[in-house]
């Protein structure tokens, strides 16, 4: 299993010139776990995002198909510096962005239904149906160089606003009355 993050803010900026970060399965943190923050990261946030499942092996997977490869969705929070321009400095450099337990993970839901993903605290609500169609897209596009496999997980896009994350600050994100992910930076 892998998390495919495209490097890009918002769905409005969706192209397909953007570049790419693959974390492995030892970045995710789930359940709710605690984030520990590491000794290297001086200034921590958090970049939150709409993940999607992939439910199925596929390979050269045409767009028009691409919505049949996508069995869940749930929120994201991708960590790493702080950066001027709002964008995870995956992009930039590995040191202090790809790291064990560096993206948490939320419940899942099904994708069948649309999802408004808020974070009252900062203002932020996201809409995965927005999102479903930069989820395709990516998969299409992705699916032409290397086999997508059941678990895999693709981030098409993270919203700009960089959450601060402070030890022993806990903050949730919720769909509707559902907690999704509750971060504890530690």
């Amino acid at each position: 299993m892998k998390i495919i993050a495209v490097n890009r803010c918002n769905v409005e900026d969706c192209v397909s010139s953007s570049t790419i970060s693959v974390y492995p399965d030892s970045a995710i943190i789930t359940n709710s776990r605690p984030f520990f923050i590491p000794d290297f990261l001086e200034n921590p946030v958090g970049y939150a995002a709409v993940a999607f499942r992939v439910g199925r092996l596929g390979k050269s997977i045409p767009r028009k198909f691409a919505s049949r490869y996508i069995d869940a969705v749930t929120v994201a929070l991708l960590t790493g510096n702080r950066d001027e321009c709002g964008t995870p400095q995956a992009a930039v450099s590995l040191p202090g962005t790809v790291f064990d337990g560096s993206i948490l993970i939320g419940k899942w839901l099904t994708v069948n239904e649309n999802h408004a993903i808020t974070f009252p605290e900062a203002g932020i609500t996201i809409d995965s149906g927005k999102l479903i169609e930069a989820a395709e897209d990516t998969i299409a596009e992705l699916s032409q160089y290397m086999t997508l496999k059941m678990g895999d997980i693709i981030i098409p896009c993270h919203d700009s606003q960089q959450l601060e994350l402070h030890a022993n600050v806990d903050f949730e994100f919720h769909s509707g009355d559902d907690i999704l992910l509750t971060v504890k930076p530690r």
